[in-house]
Parts: C-alpha cells; sequence; structure tokens
C-alpha cells in the first residue's frame, strides 16, 4: 500500500511537457519524441525505441520489443512474439491482429477507437486528440505528438 502510494507520487511528479511521455514511471528525454521505456533511453535518432532492454536495429522506426525484432519493413513491429500482417503499418499486440484499418492496432485485447490513429494500451483509450495515448494509466498531455 505504502510503495504504491509513494509510486503513484513519484510518476505524478513528472513536469508537463506537452510532448512527454510517462512509461513505467520515467519521463521522455528532451527530445520530444524520444520515450524512456522501462528504464531504457532510446538511442540517439529520435523514433528509435527501447523496450525491455533492446535497442531498435538501424533503421530508425524499426522497434524491438520483448526481445523480437522487426522484420525488414522499417515500419513493421513485432510485440510479443506476434508478427504484424502484410501491411507493414498494421501491428500484432498480445496476440490480437489490428483491424483493416492498416494503422489500427489492438493492444492488450482492446482495439483502438474509430480514428485510426488512436490506440488502446493497458484497457485505457486515448483522449480525443487521436495522437494521444494513454500507457499503464498514464496519458500524454494535450499537445499532440
Amino acid at each position: 500500500m505504502l510503495t504504491e502510494m509513494l509510486s503513484f507520487r513519484y510518476k505524478e511528479s513528472f513536469p508537463r511537457q506537452p510532448t512527454k511521455e510517462v512509461l513505467s514511471g520515467y519521463h521522455t528525454s528532451r527530445q520530444p519524441t524520444k520515450a524512456v521505456l522501462s528504464g531504457y533511453h532510446i538511442s540517439r535518432q529520435p523514433t528509435k525505441a527501447v523496450l525491455s532492454g533492446y535497442h531498435t536495429s538501424r533503421q530508425p522506426t524499426k522497434a524491438v520489443l520483448s526481445g523480437y525484432h522487426t522484420s525488414r519493413q522499417p515500419t513493421k513491429v513485432v510485440l510479443g512474439g506476434y508478427h504484424i500482417l502484410r501491411q507493414p503499418s498494421r501491428a500484432v499486440l498480445g496476440g490480437y491482429h489490428t483491424s483493416r484499418q492498416p494503422t489500427k492496432a489492438v493492444l492488450g485485447g482492446y482495439h483502438i477507437l474509430r480514428h485510426p490513429t488512436r490506440a488502446v494500451l493497458g484497457g485505457y483509450h486515448t483522449s480525443r486528440q487521436p495522437t494521444k495515448v494513454v500507457l499503464g494509466g498514464y496519458y500524454t498531455q494535450r499537445q499532440p505528438t
């Protein structure tokens, strides 16, 4: 109980920079597109993201999640052992495939809202700005990314 309260206060203490996202208690670095996930920072290419200790491959849009690397199409992402469908912008997360709009992604069993760029992560839906994403109960600030 005490650790939960301390953790909540710790996460709430981050500054409200509009493009910064709070992920697992870490805030993004000063480059607005850089995101800190699970304690790892992205490499110097601002679109590269480090997730679960793995770094992205050399194509800056490729991301390594849970030990899987993206396929050769740079926009394809492998999450949780599932690969995306043949449309390169479709992503499979947690065993769910994206819907027919190629930019829609299913995360953790939740589908995105009707705006195709909105994504549901961890049971939270994005706010009305379509680029806002809720991660682990924390939402991005009002400025869209």
